[in-house]
């Protein structure tokens, strides 16, 4: 059911998932084989499917846009389609391939793939993922204080993104 979703007018799947649910839509055209996928923060893509339900032929074109959290539009290229076309028989299933590239912007994203039909229905299937910030690894030596028990030696050492001015802002 909820491949037949009808879109919700946000496109923040991590707040609303995939949309309204739509029963009658499930009956009688194209449906998308998963309701939002979750790709976190590693796995570079995801195979994507599409079944019609229909008694007749269904040609759907398919397309991504990617948001980030905030709604602003992610980078041309952030994500891409294996296959931009599917032709479906009926009760046929097809496949397409997301691929996401993850050199951009560390955040949450949201790519919305979508299904047009030529009878104009809108499928639409919300893949997140994450663009997680580059790590580095940091060594700290420390030595006791002269006259000081090894016992009694604590050490402290806060680490902090001089970058970030959220850091800084007034409470």
């Amino acid at each position: 059911l909820v491949g037949a979703a009808d879109a919700a007018r946000t496109t923040d799947a991590y707040t609303v998932g995939a949309g309204r649910l739509d029963a009658a839509a499930a009956l009688d055209g194209v449906v998308a084989g998963q309701a939002v996928v979750n790709l976190g923060g590693a796995q570079p893509d995801t195979a994507l499917s599409w079944t019609n339900t229909g008694a007749r032929p269904a040609e759907v074109r398919l397309d991504a846009t990617v948001t980030d959290h905030s709604g602003r539009s992610a980078p041309a290229g952030t994500a891409r389609l294996s296959a931009t076309r599917l032709s479906l028989a009926p009760g046929a299933a097809g496949t397409a391939t997301l691929t996401v590239d993850r050199s951009g912007r560390p955040g949450l994203y949201t790519a919305l793939v979508t299904a047009r039909g030529a009878d104009g229905d809108v499928v639409r299937t919300p893949v997140t993922f994450e663009i997680e910030a580059p790590k580095h690894e940091l060594t700290i030596t420390t030595g006791a204080l002269p006259g000081v028990p090894v016992d009694r030696t604590y050490v402290f050492a806060y680490v902090v993104n001089l970058d970030d001015p959220a850091v800084f802002a007034a409470a």
